[in-house]
């Protein structure tokens, strides 16, 4: 059996998309359609649902560009250094309906750097992680929403696709118990790395005003206050657990490389257009941790990393 940091990494992916996936179709009445929702059968666009609602109904997330720079930080126990550069995607690709259904496929891309001072087993190289979430939505009514979501993704260096490809999927829903609260929750499964992960998840989105939202969906947290209708504060918080299977080079055997960390921070968003924010955060990274193991599940190299700040700056397409 794999390390449980790669099975929770594995399923921490997919409740990150989903995450981003469930204020998507929250918003999706209000996302372009090029088709009226009168049309029968299937066509191309999202049509207004009746769950939704609520004071917050204004430029909710439907894609984002980002890069993020993490500061150097030592290693605990081995020599030298580390800091690290992400560059990340997430875009929906194609809406359609049908009725009470709805179909949203997604792409995430996300490229990730690693500079050591002194070189281990950690690569030098770029690893890239690819994915590309499926979700079908049935808006039931005003106050449920059911769903489920599959996920097929690449993460690694992609000299061996074959060791790097990964699957997860989710199955839940949505009740509204109040126009301002919304409650989720669901299974979550993935299957990567030598190992199946299954694991129930819970969450929340409150919006106490028109001007403040409370967003709990693990491993996210985040409060949002618009203080302006063109300017957006938030206070957030994530945790992640990526693992990217690396082929065999000069550094060592082909291996997979997990990353876990913890994330608290603060984003300053501003509008540049009808629908396109600009986005700066700082925050600061700790809780990390390094697991390298071979195909095996023999532990090649772990060690913890001290704490580090982090800069982050993007644009995010909101509806």
């Amino acid at each position: 059996m794999k390390s449980k940091n790669a099975s929770r990494g594995q399923a921490l992916k997919l409740a990150i998309l989903i995450t981003a996936f469930c204020p998507l179709a929250l918003r999706a009445g209000e996302l372009p359609s090029v088709a009226p929702a009168t049309v029968s059968g299937w066509h191309f666009g999202i049509d207004p649902m009746e769950f939704g609602g609520g004071a917050d109904e204004r430029d909710r997330l439907a894609g984002e560009v980002t890069y993020m720079h993490l500061f150097d930080a030592d290693y605990d126990s081995l020599p030298g250094e580390v800091s690290a550069d992400e560059f990340s995607i997430f875009a929906p690709i194609l809406p359609l309906s049908n009725g009470r259904l709805r179909v949203l496929a997604f792409l995430n891309y996300r490229a990730t750097s690693f500079d050591t001072s002194v070189p281990n087993l950690l690569p030098d190289d770029t690893l890239h992680s690819i994915r590309m979430p499926i979700a079908v939505i049935y808006d039931y009514s005003d106050e449920w929403l059911f769903g489920g979501m599959v996920m097929p993704g690449l993460s690694g260096d992609m000299e061996n696709t074959g060791d790097a490809f990964t699957f997860s999927a989710f199955a839940g829903f949505g009740y509204k118990a109040s126009p301002n609260l919304r409650w989720f929750g669901g299974v979550f499964y993935s299957d990567g790395f030598g190992d199946d992960f299954v694991a129930p998840g819970i969450g929340v989105m409150w919006n106490p005003t028109p001007d403040l939202s409370v967003n709990i969906l693990p491993p996210f947290a985040n409060v949002s206050w618009r203080f302006h209708e063109d300017y957006m504060l938030s206070m957030f918080a994530r945790y992640e657990s990526p693992t990217w299977n690396v082929d065999a080079d000069n550094a060592g055997p082909t291996r997979d490389v997990n990353m876990s960390s913890a994330r608290v921070g603060l984003r300053l968003e501003r509008r540049m257009t009808e629908h396109l924010w600009a986005q700066v955060s700082a925050g600061y990274s700790f809780g990390r941790e390094m697991e390298i193991e071979n195909l095996s599940n023999n532990t090649l190299q772990k060690d913890d990393i001290d704490s580090s700040p982090f800069v982050q700056i993007g644009l995010s397409l909101r509806y």
